[in-house]
């Protein structure tokens, strides 16, 4: 059964300079659900900040550590999945490195998507 959820990015965020607000959409695929988040983009925000606060306005659990020496994102479990299964990350269809999503910036209508294997 597929479940479907909207649920709007809540994180700490400063606005644009621009009045007009700056959304992005991150949508969470796996076996048996789709739960898409849709939110404010701001200055220098990256994959990794609009994961965190979906997982925090879905409360989905969520654990990573950033290793500073690798400048590598370590995803340690999410959404009852842990380090050994397979996340996938995608921004606008296209595949991006899971390990750098501390570092990749978000833009106006990006779409994120977290494919859980």
């Amino acid at each position: 059964m597929q479940a479907i959820v909207v649920v709007a990015l809540m994180a700490t965020m400063f606005l644009t300079s621009r009045s007009q607000s700056a959304e992005a959409q991150l949508i969470i695929l796996s076996s048996d659900q789709e739960r898409i988040f849709q939110g404010e983009v701001t200055e220098d925000m990256v994959v990794l900040d609009a994961l965190d606060a979906s997982a925090r306005a879905g409360d989905i659990p969520l654990s990573f550590t950033i290793d500073e020496v690798r400048d590598a994102t370590i995803i340690t479990q999410f959404d009852g999945h842990d380090a050994g299964g397979t996340i996938r990350f995608f921004i606008n269809s296209n595949l991006i490195d899971g390990h750098k999503i501390h570092s990749i910036p978000l833009r106006s209508g990006d779409v994120i998507t977290v494919k859980i294997f």
